[in-house]
């Protein structure tokens, strides 16, 4: 088993994650969904805080 092609799997869909759910307009509309405000969403995008990809999957569907 190779974890650094693992860990670079999972960065490259976080990376996607990330960049979908930066669509414009999609944003306010998953705060509307999730409940998760906008501030609290922008530092997960942003790096400043941790978000797990499970996290990041629940948000973006």
């Amino acid at each position: 088993m190779n974890v650094d092609k693992i860990e670079n799997t999972v960065a490259e869909c976080r990376k996607s994650l990330i960049e979908y759910i930066r669509l414009p307009g999609l944003l306010r509309k998953i705060e509307e969904w999730t409940g998760i405000q906008n501030g609290n969403l922008s530092t997960y995008l942003n790096g400043k805080k941790h978000v797990s990809i499970e996290k990041l999957i629940d948000i973006a569907n």
